[in-house]
């Protein structure tokens, strides 16, 4: 056995590698402590001596630099690229395979044991992706993704085809074509997955480039995996003869989707719905996770996991597996794996010039190939040339399953180290420096521009008010009810209204949803709020029976990320016409007013849409609790009332306020205050707040209680307020009011808890009241005014 040991490599002292007999044996020399039961006093030389000790040396080593990298590259936003870096990239050149020092501190029983933890990692990795991903994207297929996906596909293969002939004109023995041609396959393919991951790591999975770029890749994706099964799993090898691999491959496939994917589901079943998994349901499926893996694994089919994720339904199934695992899958094995294959690059190879450009000249070939066929194809679908650019950016951006399949090729030797290096420099280059540009490029909100758009204060007097209100949680279906009913519908004032349930997606590669409930309810990944959505929506229907069909109801679904949230409710509003959108309050009150049910996801949420809405907008803060439904019923004696007072103070916002008199003065049980609280300075009976004032007055006479109140700074207006806390139900305000409004002196801006809803607002949400607020904000004057080339 001593004789097969390989003692040209003096460095590999604790196990060697060689062929006997064709076949591959392992050696040990046991004069070396494996096992590692020395003490930590008993050598220097501790950690080298020991190979547990190496383990742990190497995975905190692994930890600590991949972790440093990706705090480095954070700001780049790419987090799964930014992992991959640092491991195939970082530890690639601190532990060149070529290097001594590797095997001092990396030798072969450590590398096997890793290699092992990775690949345990990747599998239930690739299978947590497949679960996460929904194919929402089948539903958008069409001729423009269909053009779209062969025509940059075409032109790749085309360039890259002149490259690699150059190559082995000029470099014959270098380069074999079997090699070359898997070099164009890698640019010109595309990954549904990693499509998916880079639009929801750029913010755009809701816009309509993102939806169709995800659809595009989906494309590719399902053209790639026939194509190759058939291809090259059953003609080619029937072609030589070899008739136990289709037969093994069609077993492999049987056995999976009809036998392991029904008793998976069968697991599933048993899970009550809104409740947790048992731990004995969760190893079940790790267990049938792994055994997928292993068959695949047995016919070289590494990405079979992938498919049979994909084929689950996504809740609650993804939810569950985020919770139990993806902390530690993105941490520790993800990581692990990526500094594997960052051990088999060679960055020293790189050093003879001629070959590595030749390398690169056929990957860049094919990149530019690519991206010239989809910019080119999409200017023929007439879609704008900074949206087309920004499209073959993202079509030709690489990510985690294309280094899943280069590591897969240099582990069969069917790609050389150098291959290897400059494929993977290659993508991480490429990827990093292209994808941050198309946010340059690329503007969701730039359709949100319009010449002219009426704002509420307009469109009441047209009796064109459309409102769009927005669900976060069951909780905010009170406040919404309660705002309907004193807007106070009826046959010459109906209210045509369309609400947007927000519900969160989770998963890097998920594809978001925003269809009307009735199409979103097919959706696979909807089935785990289909009985929270039925809910709602029977609220809503029960409100529009009362009412007789004076208030018209929409009811739509959106499925997103709270990063991206924002996207699907500016988008709704822009195609619905809306000249108001109504935002739950990130946060209820108890009866003793306290905070609950606080969430920050949905105060970024609504900062966003106060940003970039394409009409006015009202964030509704509910403190009124169920009383205040309870006193808007209209088969009340009429001597209860609600009381409503709008504050003016001036400005445009406070224009808007007062366009809510014409709902509430009408309501017969309800009691409208208007309050002008002014320094008593302003003179000039032509200004425009004068104006507004004396129009509400002169239409809404005898129904509104006007008061004028001088007021000369805020220590005056905190009088006036505590005068008559316990007289108000609902507050009105504006947000803005200038950095000169008299009454609000003295309120220091910068000390505002929720800066978001302005300062007067701010002060109203002290503990000090406990009446609801209703604050009101006209089209920001940025999107209005933008223009875009």
């Amino acid at each position: 056995m001593a004789s097969l040991l390989n003692k040209n490599d003096e460095t590999n002292l604790l196990w060697s590698e060689n062929m006997w007999n064709n076949h591959s044996i392992l050696c040990q020399d046991d004069t070396q402590p494996s096992i590692g039961n020395h003490g930590i006093f008993s050598s220097i030389y501790y950690v080298i001596n020991s190979i547990r000790s190496l383990c742990l040396f190497q995975l905190s080593l692994i930890l600590l630099v991949i972790s440093a990298t990706s705090y480095f590259l954070k700001p780049l936003g790419f987090p799964i690229l930014s992992q991959m870096a640092g491991g195939v990239i970082v530890m690639g050149l601190i532990f060149p395979s070529s290097d001594p020092g590797t095997y001092f501190l990396l030798p072969d029983p450590v590398m096997y044991i890793l290699r092992t933890i990775s690949y345990f990692g990747l599998f239930l990795h690739t299978f947590m992706l497949g679960v996460e991903t929904n194919m929402g994207a089948l539903r958008r297929i069409g001729k423009k993704s269909i053009t779209i996906c062969f025509t940059g596909f075409g032109c790749s293969l085309l360039l890259s085809s002149f490259a690699s002939n150059f190559v082995e004109t000029y470099e014959p023995e270098s380069f074999s074509s079997t090699t070359l041609r898997r070099l164009m396959l890698i640019q010109a393919q595309n990954f549904f997955g990693v499509t998916c991951s880079n639009v929801n790591d750029l913010g755009i999975s809701n816009s309509e480039l993102g939806r169709l770029a995800s659809a595009i890749a989906l494309v590719m994706d399902l053209f790639a995996m026939v194509f190759s099964t058939v291809l090259f799993k059953f003609i080619k090898a029937i072609l030589v003869d070899d008739y136990w691999q289709p037969i093994l491959i069609a077993s492999e496939l049987i056995t999976v989707f009809f036998v392991l994917r029904p008793i998976l589901l069968l697991v599933i079943s048993y899970t009550p719905h809104g409740h947790a998994m048992s731990d004995t349901q969760f190893l079940s499926i790790i267990v049938l996770a792994l055994v997928v893996s292993l068959l695949g694994a047995l016919v070289d089919d590494y990405f079979v996991v992938y498919v049979f994720g994909l084929t689950i339904p996504q809740e609650p199934l993804s939810s569950f597996l985020a919770e139990k695992l993806d902390a530690f899958m993105t941490g520790i094995f993800f990581p692990i794996f990526c500094a594997i294959h960052g051990f088999q690059a060679n960055f020293r190879s790189l050093k003879d010039f001629g070959l590595t450009a030749s390398i690169e000249l056929v990957l860049l070939t094919g990149h530019i190939g690519k991206f010239v066929g989809v910019f080119l194809s999409s200017i023929m679908f007439s879609i704008p040339w900074r949206n087309g650019l920004a499209l073959a950016i993202l079509i030709t951006s690489k990510g985690f399953f294309d280094i899943i399949l280069i590591c897969i090729w240099r582990e069969q030797e069917l790609l050389d180290v150098r291959e290897y290096t400059v494929a993977s420099l290659h993508i991480f280059v490429t990827s990093f420096a292209l994808l941050p540009v198309v946010t340059r490029l690329y503007k969701p909100s730039k359709h949100y521009a319009t010449v002219f758009r009426q704002n509420m204060s307009e469109s009441t007097k047209s009796g064109s008010l459309q409102t769009l209100a927005c669900i976060y949680n069951e909780e905010n279906v009170p406040g919404i009810l309660h705002f309907l009913e004193a807007l106070h519908p009826s046959r010459s004032n109906p209210i045509p209204m369309v609400t947007m349930q927000l519900l969160q997606l989770t998963g890097r590669c998920s594809l978001p949803i925003m269809a009307p409930f009735d199409q979103a309810k097919s959706y696979a990944a909807l089935r785990g709020h289909i009985a929270r959505c039925n809910r709602v929506v029977n609220a809503f229907s029960n409100l529009e029976r009362k009412y007789k069909g004076y208030i018209r109801l929409q009811h739509y679904v959106s499925v997103a990320s709270y990063a991206t949230m924002h996207n699907d409710i500016c988008n709704l509003a822009y195609e619905k016409n809306a000249n108001l959108l109504i935002l739950p309050f990130h946060a209820q009150w108890t009866a003793e007013g306290k905070i609950i049910n606080y969430s920050q996801s949905i105060r970024d949420v609504n900062k966003m849409v106060f940003e970039k809405a394409p009409c006015s907008v009202a964030s509704f803060i509910n403190r009124g609790l169920d009383k205040d439904l309870i006193q808007l019923q209209l088969n009340l004696p009429n001597h209860v009332k609600y009381r409503v007072t709008i504050f003016f103070l001036g400005g445009p916002d406070d224009h808007e306020a007062l366009a809510f008199c014409k709902f509430f003065a009408n309501h017969p049980f309800i009691t409208l205050t208007l309050l002008w609280l002014n320094s008593g300075e302003i003179k000039d009976k032509n200004t425009k707040d004068y104006q507004v004032i004396g129009r509400i007055i002169r239409e809404n006479e005898r129904r509104v209680d006007f008061k004028e109140v001088i007021c000369d700074d805020a220590s005056e207006m905190m009088k006036i307020m505590n005068t008559m806390k316990d007289e108000v139900d609902l507050v009105v305000v504006g947000k803005h009011h200038g950095h000169e409004c008299a009454p609000l002196l003295g309120l220091d801006g910068e000390w505002n808890e929720y800066p978001e809803l302005g300062v007067f607002a701010d002060f109203l949400l002290t503990s000090h009241f406990n009446f609801s607020i209703l604050v009101v904000q006209q089209e920001p004057l940025q999107d209005s005014t933008i223009s875009y080339d």
